[in-house]
């Protein structure tokens, strides 16, 4: 059975023209192998905020699913092969429509074994 992890993403804007953001689960724990990640954002969270994508895991390639962001950009989906033990880094791609600013935002996202 296919285990899932559902991850709900806030964001702010900041006074430094960056953005803050708060996950909740704070930390992801993937206990079984080939995990679905889901990434969503809250409903507090402007629509302008889209997913575009994550970064390559660098040293982990084939770690991570290429991820499926949503029509409306709202929600990105990927999978954890969790064959490697520990905190996996990696960053969300987070953009504004109405401004083009591109962040980047590194969720915690520890693999424990299976």
């Amino acid at each position: 059975m296919t285990a899932f992890c559902n991850t709900e993403v806030d964001v702010k804007p900041n006074s430094e023209g960056g953005i803050d953001v708060k996950l909740t689960p704070s930390i992801t724990y993937v206990t079984t192998t080939n995990t679905v990640l889901n990434y969503t954002f809250s409903a507090t969270t402007s629509p302008d905020y889209i997913f575009e994508g994550i970064t390559n895991v660098q040293g982990l390639e084939g770690q991570f699913s290429a991820p499926s962001v949503a029509v409306d950009g709202r929600m990105m989906t990927f999978s954890d092969w969790n064959s490697v033990n520990g905190t996996i880094n990696f960053s969300l791609q987070i953009a504004n429509r109405s401004s083009g600013a591109r962040h980047l935002h590194d969720p915690e996202v520890v693999n424990t074994g299976h």
